[in-house]
């Protein structure tokens, strides 16, 4: 995020998966590509699309901020999506960021996963709560992944905290 809080800056890859290659890159962006906005339901939100990387490749992201650990009404957590055009095709993957303490380097911060019932100690639980925002068309929220991402042999619907 940009110092002033008003648009996305830089977007990091750092060997994500996609139709077989691992792809790896840093996307500086100006202020205009992906502004921060405020939508409907107060939640912070951003969008970039079609924007250019080496070798013919593109990105899209999209992504909504919020308190996840409901302690200051700041906004130090993000969820989304991101979409990599690479030669053989396009991949969709999802992600996490967060500007708190990440013991287990999961992209949530310790006291959000703490509120949203997982384990900050174990990087494969991550929270899966109704108050994670959703965000399409390029995230689907933990509650409606058909996963059981928080470790309490619940998967979405049946988990009491995404109901």
């Amino acid at each position: 995020m940009a110092a002033d809080g008003l648009s996305v800056s830089e977007v990091r890859i750092t060997n994500q998966s996609c139709l077989g290659q691992l792809v790896s890159f840093i996307a500086p962006l100006t202020p205009s590509t992906a502004p921060i906005q405020t939508g409907a339901d107060g939640k912070r939100r951003f969008e970039a699309r079609n924007i250019a990387l080496p070798n013919s490749r593109t990105f899209e992201i999209a992504g909504v901020l919020f308190d996840a650990d409901a302690a200051d009404l700041s906004h130090e957590q993000g969820v989304g999506g991101l979409s990599i055009a690479v030669a053989l095709g396009v991949c969709n993957t999802h992600w996490a960021a967060t500007a708190e303490p990440d013991g287990d380097g999961d992209g949530w911060s310790d006291r959000g996963e703490l509120r949203l019932g997982s384990n900050p100690s174990v990087f494969n639980q991550t929270p899966e709560h109704r108050e994670i925002p959703s965000l399409l068309p390029l995230y689907v929220r933990p509650c409606d992944d058909l996963v059981d991402n928080d470790g309490d042999a619940a998967v979405d619907t049946a988990n009491q905290g995404c109901a």
